[in-house]
């Protein structure tokens, strides 16, 4: 089991070195240079080989950024994706192994996100239709953060055909990014109805998968190493203002960015939720403002 990371981490926006799982040979096989992308950001070429290494995660956005312009390719984090699974997320990802259904499986990755880094979130919006995930940067940047965006959209969809009937598509795919020249790798990794130009990043999943059960489920596991994951949650340091703001730019383009929605994402009562805003000094109208 991957060690705590160091407080001082904790205290900054960071992300687990795992995430760069197979970037290195990706690079080099595509024509570019590896040391040249980790010079240019700050990252050592040892830790696109180590999994449990905490780095700045603005530093990670413009890796994959330069990674794919040094390789000449727009879908550098497809192709990552390809090579990677959501085992990057560690112990997270052997607590959802180990869930129930799919439906408990996607709520172990969004309550327990924050283990493997603060900077990105994401929301669960039910619709007609199923359910709608997005995932966006908690902390917009002045990097061209697609490829990391991606990167997530497209690790999700890949492990969700892991436990679906054959043949299974998400319902639908939005991005916010423009289309590029080809679309293969993308119909490759979301299916047919990819959306661009979109206000949100966000898959939309059937709510017949969410029941599907998993063939690796084991109760007494995931009860154990949901204990472990929440005494590691509890040494993280509260930061309700970021948290509000995640949800806040999740729902704003949902059209339904309520103190009310906003404390169910966070499983908080309204009151409790205003209560740490003012200790905080703000107010939910001027985050949402």
């Amino acid at each position: 089991m991957p060690t705590l990371l160091s407080q001082q981490a904790q205290e900054q926006r960071w992300i687990r070195s795992g995430v760069l799982e197979h970037a290195g040979p990706l690079i080099r096989e595509l024509g570019g240079d590896l040391a040249q992308v980790c010079a240019a950001t700050g990252i050592s070429i040892a830790a696109t080989q180590t999994e449990d290494i905490p780095l700045n995660f603005t530093q990670v956005v413009k890796f994959f950024d330069l990674a794919g312009k040094t390789c000449g390719t727009a879908d550098f984090g497809l192709r990552l994706a390809e090579r990677q699974s959501l085992a990057v997320l560690g112990p997270v990802w052997l607590l959802m192994q180990s869930a129930a259904t799919v439906q408990q499986m996607l709520h172990d990755l969004q309550h327990y996100s924050s283990l493997h880094t603060r900077a990105l979130g994401g929301d669960i919006v039910g619709s007609a239709e199923g359910i709608v995930l997005s995932y966006h940067l908690v902390e917009p940047l002045p990097i061209d953060d697609r490829q990391t965006i991606e990167l997530g959209l497209a690790l999700l969809c890949k492990e969700l055909r892991r436990h679906a009937p054959k043949g299974w598509q998400p319902i639908s795919v939005q991005l916010r990014y423009s289309p590029p020249e080809s679309l293969e790798r993308y119909v490759r990794a979301f299916g047919p109805r990819i959306a661009f130009n979109q206000d949100l990043n966000a898959v939309t999943i059937d709510y017949a998968l969410l029941a599907c059960p998993l063939n690796s489920a084991r109760p007494s596991h995931h009860h154990l190493l949901a204990d472990f994951l929440d005494r590691q949650k509890r040494v993280l340091p509260d930061d309700i203002v970021r948290s509000v703001i995640s949800v806040v730019r999740a729902l704003i383009p949902l059209g339904n960015c309520t103190l009310a929605h906003t404390a169910q994402r966070l499983a908080l009562s309204e009151r409790t939720l205003q209560r740490r805003l003012q200790a905080a000094d703000t107010r939910f109208a001027t985050l949402l403002d």
